[in-house]
């Protein structure tokens, strides 16, 4: 888990705008997705294409996108880039990427009370765990294959956390293009 990247105040006020414009759009199109549908207890959570949001889909991809990949000198192509939403109190599930790296962008403000981290496991060794807190701005890259889990805010009364998350290389869950 050395290889875990984290760079604070990566995105601009501006491109925090144009980010929260977006997902915060009412016609933007939100979806409800379970981590595991075959798991019972797997928390429901929001996830919101940003290929179907053709407004700012070029700076999604051609300007933010491209930032990403000069500042963490990737030389994979983008594979997908979504929001996911999680309301308070429902945890996501320990999972895989399935994908060359992972790139998250905390996007909502936050509070240390109100929990929202991103916890990091390997299983191999369960008391090797990093545990990064949601920043506004922060960027968090990782190769896909860590095992990771989000936390929403703990509180009925926080808002739902929400981050912008770019998938690099093999897998493609939504079609950019």
């Amino acid at each position: 888990m050395d290889d875990i990247i984290v760079i604070d105040d990566f995105l601009s006020d501006n491109q925090l705008k144009i980010i929260t414009t977006c997902y915060r759009d009412p016609y933007f199109n939100w979806q409800i997705q379970v981590s595991d549908p075959d798991n019972p207890f797997s928390q429901e959570f929001l996830i919101g294409n940003i290929s179907q949001n053709s407004t700012h889909k070029e700076f999604f991809i051609s300007e933010l996108g491209e930032q990403i990949k000069q500042t963490l000198n990737l030389d994979i192509p983008i594979s997908s880039c979504y929001f996911n939403g999680q309301f308070p109190k429902r945890d996501g599930d320990l999972h895989q990427d399935y994908c060359e790296k992972s790139v998250i962008l905390y996007v909502t403000k936050s509070k240390p009370e109100w929990g929202g981290f991103t916890q990091f496991v390997d299983l191999t060794h369960p008391e090797k765990q990093i545990i990064i807190p949601p920043l506004l701005g922060r960027l968090v890259c990782f190769p896909g294959n860590i095992i990771h889990k989000a936390y929403a805010y703990s509180h009925d009364d926080n808002p739902i956390r929400v981050s912008l998350v770019y998938k690099f290389g093999q897998r493609n869950f939504f079609n950019l293009y």
